[in-house]
């Protein structure tokens, strides 16, 4: 496994949330059939049934045991059109395999992106095709390099419709900025310099395609769809200072903090969490599954404790919160990333 070393090309900073099963709700359209036409008549053998419901929580070990059956397999090319064609792989475990494993590497990314023929594709198809397949890492240089290896895959292969990947990069981005903020195409497409100089009827093209069929869009971090002002609430424990030290709390996000009360007094307020630069992390704590991992992007210390009834800052860097179900996990963790999700993709233009 040398090769993969080597060329390695990891995404640590991006947060990959991992939902146990399906079905995967995508933020906007529905997956579609791709046509047998632009599948490779060359494909190997993909991961098999057992391996799937796995594969969703642990893509990095059930791609090491599948390879270790199968050596043959054990090139970027292969394990690329492997993902790719394998039936109800979970597109953020297939994300985690491609952006931040061992296996990551910009030729295993171009592979998956090219595992269908591209050719004379329609570039909207192409983007419905692919982005059904596999998470969108939530950073913006995540988001960057997704956007340079569709170009690349995709002009490579429309060389005389696409002579410019540069382009097809920015149709990628103005496109996934449409999807995601609404408006009009040609809106998005007019903040990118070369879009500018594309023919209006291509930009109003693309744009009538993305209206009438919007691609499957699922997002790495957001494995949920909300909006930064989602206002939850619910009785979660809360991991003490000492680690494994649990109590429960009636907790409330309500705009851009998360607020903690006792249980049996819900107007004595205990802390409160100010959420700007805070990410959510899905993370295990010994018994407890269904955990939630808050910390700052520059592990500095945020929060405010009650003390004497005022609210004094916290020295803490990081939270740990303990959900009931799966579910309510990924509901809370995708109000607090969403923010940081809406930050990243307004860079892009």
């Amino acid at each position: 496994m040398s090769h993969y070393r080597s060329d390695n090309l990891k995404f640590p900073q991006v947060e990959y949330c991992l939902p146990s099963k399906g079905p995967y709700q995508p933020w906007l359209g529905e997956p579609c059939t791709i046509p047998a036409h632009v599948i490779p008549s060359d494909i190997p053998n993909p991961l098999l049934d057992s391996y799937v419901d796995q594969f969703a929580t642990q893509p990095e070990q059930v791609m090491t045991q599948f390879l270790e059956a199968n050596p043959n397999f054990a090139n970027p090319r292969d394990i690329g059109r492997i993902l790719f064609h394998t039936k109800n792989l979970s597109p953020y475990a297939v994300a985690a395999l491609l952006f931040n494993s061992s296996y990551s590497s910009r030729a295993l990314i171009f592979s998956f992106m090219s595992a269908i023929d591209l050719d004379c594709l329609s570039i909207v198809d192409a983007i419905k095709y692919i982005t059904q397949k596999v998470a969108i890492p939530t950073k913006t240089i995540g988001i960057v390099h997704f956007a340079s290896a569709f170009s690349i895959a995709y002009g490579l292969r429309n060389q005389l419709e696409w002579p410019n990947t540069k382009v097809v990069n920015d149709i990628f981005c103005a496109s996934l900025l449409y999807c995601f903020f609404g408006g009009e195409f040609y809106q998005q497409a007019d903040v990118f310099e070369s879009l500018k100089r594309t023919s209006r009827s291509i930009i109003e093209q693309i744009g009538n395609d993305l209206k009438n069929s919007p691609p499957a869009l699922y997002f790495s971090s957001v494995p949920v769809k909300c909006t930064p002002s989602e206002s939850l609430v619910g009785e979660i424990e809360h991991e003490g200072r000492y680690r494994s030290s649990w109590k429960a709390y009636n907790y409330s996000k309500d705009g851009n903090k998360i607020i903690c009360r006792e249980i049996k007094d819900k107007g004595k307020e205990i802390s409160e969490v100010g959420l700007d630069g805070v990410i959510a992390h899905q993370r295990a704590s010994g018994k407890k599954q269904y955990c939630m991992f808050l910390q700052r992007f520059d592990n500095r210390e945020f929060g405010k404790k009650m003390k004497d009834g005022v609210l004094k800052d916290s020295q803490r860097k990081s939270y740990t919160l303990s959900f009931k179900t799966e579910g309510e996990m990924f509901k809370w963790i995708s109000a607090v990333n969403v923010t940081a999700l809406i930050e990243d993709l307004k860079v892009l233009n």
